[in-house]
């Protein structure tokens, strides 16, 4: 059977860790059989980069501390720009797509879905793929506001991805802390779309 990708978007802090997360327990609940792979296009950047980062920075490219990852973020936008730009916006997607190949996922959860500036870029990169599914998260984090683009690469690209989304997703949780349970309630919104295609390809009876 071929895999089923489902690619999530949102600028940073918007959730779409703690969605994929919830999503990938939410799929198991239903069928426990499914091989449910969480692959982030961010991952071999943050690889990339990580000893640099430490060397002269004395920080972990890796950490979840959001005073930490403002200062590295630009550099990381930066270069992951530069290898888009020198291959039309398929270096990270050809990377993700050589890390998985034995991999024989059910499902993939691209968790970092941000960029359609190419005609091949990451959205048209998982279209490309027979069973997909886009997802948008935006997250409202006070009574007038929501989370806003970290940098101008997501200013310019997420209104794109969301309008390219299947789902178009909005939390209303103030603070972190309490994103995932809302998360997992509002996973209930789009049921019928994912059953339809894990019932399409013969996942669950």
């Amino acid at each position: 059977m071929s895999t089923i990708y489902i690619g999530i978007g949102g600028v940073s802090r918007s959730g779409k860790d703690t969605l994929a997360k919830a999503l990938k327990s939410y799929l198991l609940e239903i069928n426990p059989n499914l091989k449910i792979g969480i692959e982030s296009l961010s991952l071999p950047l943050k690889q990339i980069c990580k000893e640099f980062i430490k060397a002269n920075l004395n920080l972990d490219v890796f950490s979840d501390v959001s005073d930490e990852k403002k200062i590295f973020r630009d550099f990381l936008v930066w270069f992951g720009r530069v290898k888009r730009d020198q291959t039309q916006g398929t270096y990270w997607t050809s990377l993700l797509d050589e890390r998985i190949k034995n991999e024989k996922y059910s499902v993939c959860i691209i968790p970092d879905i941000r960029y359609q500036q190419y005609p091949k870029d990451e959205v048209s990169w998982l279209r490309s793929k027979k069973n997909n599914l886009l997802i948008h998260l935006k997250r409202k984090i006070s009574c007038d506001g929501y989370c806003l683009p970290a940098n101008n690469d997501e200013a310019i690209n997420d209104e794109v991805v969301r309008n390219l989304a299947n789902i178009k997703l909005t939390v209303e949780t103030h603070p972190l802390k309490d994103l995932e349970d809302y998360v997992n309630s509002t996973i209930q919104t789009f049921h019928s779309e994912i059953t339809r295609l894990l019932l399409k390809f013969n996942e669950i009876k």
